[in-house]
């Protein structure tokens, strides 16, 4: 009797022993132990869909966009072409920046979306990541930006809770100036045979809150030709020497158009010469002007009896004009340059 009560106690303890270690496994494989750091636990609520926390990579992330003037005042009318990246041309160079340009572009494989403006905000959607922004506003030069659609890595918030009021960038546009054409007269108004040097000037000033962006200055030669040398005895036939123009304000430069005696005719066969500043950033406002200055040396001048051929300017006379043309392309009216 001993030894069957003792075989009973024995056999009593072993059962409890097995059910608590297969309670213990249990546990164990449902929940994780607290010092468990194998990453195999129950994924938390956050880290799925649209309530994911940063970073949100491979998910649609909102950006709005908003467009200003000079002035502060909402753009609503325009186009955004947003661009995974700056587009290369057949010779591998990049196209950014110029408005001439760039618009074979517009449709191409680079641009990832097309946005028409018609409110204060619009907003874009993709990946997180850095694009390449062309707005287009009819009066305005084309805005060239980047826009960073953020990856979530510094937001607390979830990507639902992000995208709900998302970060916002704006762009500024300016408006175009139009220079209106005039006559610029260096005022020959005596009789001379020396050397002599006259000028005049005219100030570029747009209003404020505009732009005017130069491309280039192209001159062209007037209603009478100071290039040729009807009678080949070395003096041309308007009287005139040399012919330069100075720029001065928001930027300085001088070019020489003709200057026979040192060998330079830019006006040529085509009547017509091209001074590009396109790599100089001119960009004319209503607190920098651009001033140009026409100037005509000459060895004889009269204040009548105008003939052409006759180797002698005379008040009145058109020997030069010239035109200026901004970033888009467009070009003014003939400033005409007269005696």
């Amino acid at each position: 009797m001993g030894n069957k009560k003792l075989f009973g106690i024995i056999g009593g303890a072993s059962i409890v022993t097995a059910l608590l270690v297969v309670m213990a496994f249990t546990f164990m494989q449902g929940t994780g132990m607290p010092d468990d750091d194998s990453g195999d636990g129950i994924t938390p609520p956050a880290q799925n869909g649209s309530d994911t926390t940063g970073p949100w990579e491979n998910r649609d992330v909102k950006k709005n966009i908003e467009l200003q003037d000079k002035n502060n005042n909402p753009i609503t009318s325009g186009t955004i072409h947003i661009l995974s990246e700056k587009p290369t041309d057949s010779d591998g160079q990049t196209v950014w920046d110029n408005p001439r340009t760039i618009e074979p572009y517009f449709g191409s494989s680079e641009e990832v979306a097309t946005i028409n403006v018609d409110s204060e905000t619009e907003t874009f959607q993709n990946n997180p990541g850095t694009y390449y922004v062309v707005v287009e506003s009819s009066g305005r030069y084309m805005h060239f930006g980047t826009l960073e659609v953020p990856d979530g890595s510094s937001y607390e918030e979830t990507l639902s809770e992000y995208n709900a009021a998302p970060q916002s960038a704006t762009y500024t546009m300016a408006d175009k100036y139009s220079p209106s054409a005039e006559t610029v007269d260096v005022g020959v108004n005596s009789n001379t045979t020396s050397i002599e040097e006259w000028s005049g000037d005219t100030t570029i000033r747009p209003a404020e809150g505009e732009e005017y962006r130069v491309w280039k200055l192209v001159a062209h030669t007037g209603d009478v030709d100071m290039t040729t040398d009807s009678d080949s005895d070395g003096n041309h036939d308007e009287g005139i020497q040399k012919a330069y123009f100075e720029l001065s304000g928001t930027t300085s430069d001088s070019y020489t158009v003709f200057n026979p005696n040192n060998g330079i005719d830019q006006l040529g066969s085509d009547d017509k010469a091209e001074l590009d500043l396109e790599s100089r950033d001119v960009v004319v406002t209503e607190d920098s002007p651009l001033t140009i200055t026409p100037y005509l040396v000459t060895f004889e001048t009269s204040t009548a009896g105008a003939a052409d051929d006759d180797e002698v300017l005379t008040d009145g006379e058109n020997p030069i004009d010239f035109q200026l043309f901004d970033e888009s392309g467009t070009g003014t009216s003939m400033f005409d340059v007269v005696a």
